[in-house]
C-alpha cells in the first residue's frame, strides 16, 4: 500500500487567510454567491504569547507560535512563527492566552470557511469548525506529556 508523501511546507512571513488561500478575490466572491460557503484552510496551531496593535478595522491581535495551515483548495502547507486569525479564534485563544499565566499556551486544529451573508458589510463572515478542543496549559507539559505518548487531560467544562 503507498503512503502518502509529506509535503514540504512553504514558511511565510505570518499566517493568514490572505497569506494561505490569497484571500477572498472577486472571483473566490462570486463563487461564494452560488455555493452559499466555502472551506478555506485548516489550521494548527500552539499560541504562546499574543501582541495586540490598532488598525484600520480596530484592534487586532497576532499570536506567537507554531502555525501550520493547509490550503483546502490547493493542498499547499504553510508554516510561521506568526498568525493572524479570524476574530472568533482571535477571542478564544486570547481568553486563553491572557488568562492562563506565565507560560501558558493553547494548542488548536480547526478548519476555516467562508459563508455568503447578505446582512454583513462585507457580505462574508468566516466561519471556525473545531478540529479538537482546545488545550490550555503550560507549554513544557505539553511537550513533555506528547514525547512520552500520554494523553492530555479533557478539557474541564464550565459549569
Amino acid at each position: 500500500m503507498a503512503t502518502k508523501k509529506e509535503v514540504e511546507p512553504d514558511w511565510v512571513r505570518k499566517i493568514t487567510i490572505k497569506a494561505v488561500t490569497g484571500g477572498i478575490t472577486a472571483e473566490v466572491f462570486e463563487k461564494l454567491m452560488k455555493v452559499k460557503q466555502m472551506r478555506l484552510m485548516t489550521l494548527y496551531g500552539i499560541a504562546g504569547s499574543y501582541k495586540t496593535k490598532m488598525t484600520d478595522y480596530g484592534e487586532s491581535v497576532g499570536f506567537l507560535g507554531e502555525f501550520e495551515a493547509v490550503d483546502i483548495a490547493t493542498g499547499t502547507v504553510y508554516r510561521s512563527m506568526k498568525a493572524y486569525l479570524p476574530k472568533a479564534l482571535e477571542e478564544m485563544l486570547f481568553g486563553i492566552l491572557s488568562t492562563g499565566g506565565e507560560g501558558a499556551r493553547a494548542s488548536f486544529a480547526c478548519e476555516i470557511g467562508v459563508q455568503y451573508d447578505p446582512e454583513a458589510a462585507t457580505k462574508y463572515v468566516y466561519s471556525i469548525k473545531p478540529l479538537v478542543n482546545p488545550v490550555a496549559g503550560d507549554g513544557l507539559a505539553l511537550l513533555k506529556a506528547q514525547a512520552h505518548g500520554k494523553a492530555l487531560p479533557a478539557p474541564k467544562a464550565d459549569k
